[in-house]
């Protein structure tokens, strides 16, 4: 596998993982910020990686139809989108909604790098 390719796969996965790992600390913050409750934030949570674990489903037996490069990159552009969007929600149901989007363009990064990793060997 070339170094370039590898590099890159490094850095998408690394993005995708911090959106977990960074995100966990500021949940008191969050709560605050948009006055909810202690649910609503862990809701945030919750619906991401549910949709980050159910786009497996998706994301896999499209790549094997149409390609792994063109799923890939779909996915991290609907990771980037979500991930402005969280950014600047205006609400905590808003923000849940584009958590529950961005994990499904998350997961795809990160089901797709190994199917990417599992080809080049």
């Amino acid at each position: 596998m070339p170094r370039l390719l590898q590099t890159l796969l490094i850095l998408a996965v690394g993005v995708v993982d911090i959106a977990t790992d960074i995100y966990l600390p500021t949940m008191p913050l969050l709560t605050q910020y948009f006055s909810a409750s202690e649910a609503g934030g862990a809701l945030t949570i919750s619906c991401y990686l549910v949709s980050f674990c159910l786009s497996g489903l998706a994301h896999g037996p499209l790549s094997d139809a149409v390609g792994r490069r063109k799923v890939l990159l779909l996915s991290l552009g609907i990771f980037t989108i979500f991930s402005g969007l969280c950014a600047i929600a205006w609400s905590i149901q808003a923000l849940i909604l584009f958590r529950f989007l961005q994990g499904l363009g998350g997961g795809g990064v990160w089901i797709l790098h190994m199917a990417v990793i599992k080809d080049s060997q």
